[in-house]
């Protein structure tokens, strides 16, 4: 196995910086996933790690081993790409076998290599067919197959599953799983999708703009994300971003008023001041239908029904929010509801920079099993 360490890693296409300075370490043996929009220099990193795209200035090192100039080969790396790059005009076993036979190995060592790699991925009833005799999902695990039977240290996969159906996505998904399970390599996955982010990796980094917004596990992405982009990012539907002001009351006490027109009570000793600017962060799937007496109103714009839950599109003073709640509900378009949330589950955000400054129970200093309400 392999710990990957990148420092300062810069890349520019003329005068177009694309990679600004980056800091990441990989442990061994994890899998990490580099996630975010298009054109946030992803699969750029994948390629410098790779050996495939040349480096504008910083470090990588493979264990304490600067590989800036090694050659890709050299760097016992397998890559898994988005179009598979399998050969079609021969077999899914010669299309396995194929490094192994240019590397000249033994050809009984190819043939044991190549039905180890099939058994795995359950191949072996198609090894005499060729690629176009495949679904995408076979192609995606043929290809799979030719980089594991290197015994690389590192994989590489750029966004392999792109290019499959859903159903597909979610089968190739637990595949992968697996295959890095038995495995037990280094690997690093980028994708667009969060959902593939958060199912498969150990470590998700979210980057924008050539930069790490984020990183850590899974779970504290999702239940800490340090900012709006983080926060709008993972998680789906995204989070609900509205924006509030914090103000004194008649009473003297101080109040949040959202956009939405909802107000909310701070407690005594809460760490927000009159006139300042915040943003509230509401995920969907804590915004959910009151119960009992109060609750904030808004009008249904639409409803999503998937069969195992319902997103409802609302509408308050204007501002446009998603709820998702379990089951199948059906609401009229226009029709008046009233939602809560509990404290403890919302965030609050600056209003000018968007970085977190923590959830609504300790920032307002409200009690975290309350639900908010009028």
């Amino acid at each position: 196995m392999t710990r990957i360490r990148l420092e300062n890693l810069r890349k520019s296409f003329g005068d177009v910086d694309v990679v600004h300075g980056l800091d990441l370490e990989i442990e061994d043996g994890s899998f990490v996933a580099l996630v975010g929009p298009s054109g946030c220099g992803k699969s750029t990193i994948l390629r410098m790690i790779a050996g495939l795209e040349d480096i504008t200035s910083g470090s990588i090192y493979f264990d304490d081993q600067r590989v800036n100039d090694a050659e890709p080969k050299a760097r016992n790396v397998a890559m898994v790409f988005q179009n598979y790059a399998l050969y079609p005009h021969i077999t899914v076993r010669e299309n396995i076998g194929l490094n192994l036979h240019i590397s000249k190995f033994p050809k009984a060592e190819i043939d044991r290599l190549v039905n180890e790699a099939a058994a795995m991925l359950e191949l072996q009833d198609l090894l005499d067919r060729r690629p176009a005799q495949l679904s995408g999902g076979q192609r995606q695990r043929v290809a799979m197959g030719r980089a594991m039977v290197r015994k690389p240290s590192v994989f590489l996969f750029d966004e392999p599953l792109s290019n499959l159906d859903a159903k597909l996505r979610v089968q190739m998904r637990a595949e992968i799983k697996h295959f890095h399970k038995s495995m037990q390599r280094t690997s690093i996955y980028v994708t667009h999708d969060q959902i593939e982010a958060m199912t498969l990796a150990d470590k998700v980094v979210v980057l924008r703009k050539g930069r790490i917004e984020q990183a850590g596990d899974p779970i504290s992405l999702y239940e800490s994300p340090q900012n709006v982009f983080v926060a709008q990012f993972i998680g789906s539907p995204a989070m609900n971003i509205v924006p509030a002001r914090v103000e004194q009351g008649e009473n003297g006490q101080v109040v949040i008023t959202l956009a939405t027109g909802w107000t909310i009570p701070a407690g005594a000793g809460s760490r927000l001041a009159p006139g300042q600017s915040i943003q509230i962060g509401i995920r969907p799937e804590h915004l959910i239908p009151a119960s009992g007496q109060g609750g904030f109103a808004a009008s249904v714009n639409q409803t999503e029904i998937t069969g195992s839950q319902t997103a409802i599109e609302l509408a308050a003073n204007g501002v446009r929010l998603w709820s998702v709640v379990p089951g199948i509900h059906t609401h009229a378009v226009g029709g008046l509801m009233t939602f809560s949330f509990m404290n403890h589950l919302a965030h609050v955000f600056d209003a000018e920079g968007g970085q977190r400054l923590g959830n609504l129970a300790d920032i307002a200093n409200l009690p975290d099993g309350r639900t908010a309400t009028i």
